[in-house]
């Protein structure tokens, strides 16, 4: 196991997005009173916690938008665009969280984390994990994942892409199921497939990786790409970890947090991300 130092991490933001659920570009829907957004939020939170290179991963139509409200909002840092849509081949749907992250191996020399452009973690979180990329259990073949208790992480909107972790003794990621159409209803917190424990953490994309990761990952977006050329099949992140764990090749230290979670599926979302942010930047 290797020590990472004081290297400085790198984040890594997923906003290619089509946001088809919201009906808009989500990814900078404005909810602060400058009119900042969860992402601007969390490059901030990330900034704090000694993150430095911030790479976007958009698709070449929203860059310019993006990479606009990053710098009104979050200054002139390190940023780095990367095209997902320009990665692998064209196809009419996006390919996937596992190729998002597939797709920026170039730009990424440093451990990293990764977030969703439409979630907002929480300093807390951030820093947690930072700490963990700096420390001792950070290196190759080893990864993290901050978990959330499922019951603070639900929509009002409709249904949500959840994925349940299963946790070792010994805090380990045993494996990890992506459930669809997680929802509360009477009381009771079901999905797609059935009915989930209010006690399940979830993964809401806060990973940390080490560079190594890029090799692992590649054969299997590599393999899907080659088996899904037309369809709208996506390649998700959690799968992909889970399936380098059960061949062996990662280990994955679960970090659960109780850090406040604030996301946007639906144009619903909205207002009640406004009224979170505002309890939450008092």
């Amino acid at each position: 196991m290797s020590t990472t130092g004081a290297v400085e991490p790198t984040i890594v933001v997923m906003a290619a997005g089509l946001g088809r659920r919201f009906g808009g570009l989500k990814q900078i829907a404005p909810v602060g009173p400058r009119g900042e957004s969860l992402l601007a939020y969390s490059l901030d939170d990330a900034a704090a916690a000694g993150f430095g290179r911030v790479v976007l991963v958009v698709r070449r139509e929203i860059e310019d938008a993006v990479l606009a409200h990053v710098r009104q909002h979050c200054g002139d840092r390190d940023y780095v665009a990367v095209h997902q849509d320009c990665f692998g081949p064209p196809r009419a749907t996006p390919w996937g969280t596992a190729h998002a992250i597939v797709a920026c191996r170039d730009a990424v020399a440093a451990p990293f984390a990764v977030v969703n452009a439409d979630d907002l973690y929480g300093a807390a979180a951030l820093t947690q994990l930072g700490e963990h990329l700096r420390g001792p259990d950070s290196g190759p073949g080893h990864a993290a994942l901050v978990a959330y208790s499922i019951g603070d992480t639900l929509s009002a909107g409709g249904g949500v892409s959840r994925a349940t972790v299963h946790v070792t003794a010994d805090g380990r990621l045993a494996r990890i199921r992506e459930r669809t159409g997680v929802r509360a209803v009477d009381g009771r917190i079901v999905s797609d497939t059935g009915e989930l424990s209010p006690d399940s953490l979830v993964s809401m994309n806060l990973w940390g990786f080490d560079p190594s990761v890029f090799d692992l990952l590649a054969p299997l977006v590599d393999s899907f790409m080659a088996d899904h050329p037309d369809d709208s099949e996506e390649i998700v992140l959690p799968d992909a970890v889970g399936t380098l764990i059960e061949r062996g090749q990662i280990e994955v230290t679960v970090l659960p947090t109780t850090s406040r979670w604030v996301g946007i599926t639906f144009a619903e979302d909205v207002a009640p991300a406004r009224a979170a942010v505002r309890a939450m930047r008092r």
